[in-house]
């Protein structure tokens, strides 16, 4: 009886410690399979992405706050400060503010379609050494963010000059409610058009297989330029939303991107896009509602 009691114990000892070993080697191939599924250089990487992110979430919270309010206009609506000139202050120095702010915005706002972009071309340029691979990725970035910075550069006067003539008109100013109304529907309906769809799947699928190959930095620029060119054109109806309801609007700014990054990232692209339109054109419909009271 002692034998096989014996027996018994050292067999449950045995089962037990069989059980212990097989969960240690589960958990050690896990941690292994994390470790290789992410780089070293790609985990700095995103590592570095996350700091930029929150830098420049804290400008555009500061900078909105900073800016908050805006004029009373004619026709029951505020002025945003963004599109307000200080009489003291010149043409250059204006655009310089409005660009770091509009920078930082932008780069909060796509970080996190800019970084998934990003990491794939960084998995495509396996045989680049790490400084090199840095380098690279620094200039498709560069090459992204340069783009949206001319769209930037390019939309400080027309807002200026429309901000003067509005504000110069009373007639004009009491018909901008019910021309924002206008631009929403028109943006919703553009997210329910097939273009929408062509432009997206381009942004999703296209935007680094043409960068199979990239050797040198003015390349990886090129392929930021192609890649921030298709996701402003992508985008320019949730940009559109965002003007409307105002620039410097944290909860516009937060809505839209997170409809981009939606639309973006997530299954089923032509549904999401669509489904973002649907609730474009309610919102557009409210304000119309408002409007007509």
């Amino acid at each position: 009886m002692r034998t096989g009691a014996g027996r018994i114990g050292c067999a449950a000892t045995t089962n037990t410690n069989l059980k212990h070993s097989i969960r240690g080697t589960v958990r050690n191939y896990t941690r292994l399979a994390v470790a290789t599924a992410v780089p070293v250089a790609d985990r700095r990487f995103l590592a570095s992405c996350a700091i930029v992110f929150v830098a420049s979430v804290a400008i555009t919270v500061y900078a909105c706050e900073s800016m908050s309010g805006g004029m009373p206009m004619r026709g029951d609506w505020t002025m945003s400060m963004a599109w307000m000139r200080i009489p003291d202050r010149s043409w250059l120095a204006g655009t310089i503010m409005f660009m770091g702010m509009w920078i930082a915005m932008m780069t909060a706002m796509m970080s996190p379609v800019l970084v998934m972009t990003l990491l794939r071309f960084r998995r495509q340029q396996a045989k680049s050494t790490v400084p090199e691979l840095n380098a690279l990725t620094a200039a498709v970035a560069g090459g992204y963010l340069l783009v949206w910075s001319i769209f930037g550069m390019v939309l400080y006067p027309i807002g200026v000059v429309a901000a003067g003539v509005l504000m110069a008109t009373p007639a004009l100013a009491r018909l901008a409610p019910a021309a924002s109304a206008a631009i929403l529907l028109v943006a919703g309906c553009v997210q329910l058009t097939e273009w929408k769809v062509r432009a997206l799947c381009r942004c999703r699928s296209e935007g680094m297989s043409r960068s199979a190959k990239v050797d040198r930095v003015v390349e990886g620029w090129r392929v930021g330029l192609r890649a921030g060119i298709d996701c402003v054109v992508c985008c320019s109806g949730l940009m559109a939303v965002l003007i409307v309801t105002g620039v410097m609007n944290l909860l516009g700014m937060a809505s839209v991107a997170t409809a981009i990054t939606a639309e973006r990232l997530l299954r089923n692209p032509r549904l999401i896009a669509r489904a973002i339109g649907v609730g474009i054109i309610m919102f557009a419909l409210l304000h119309i509602d408002s409007v007509s009271q």
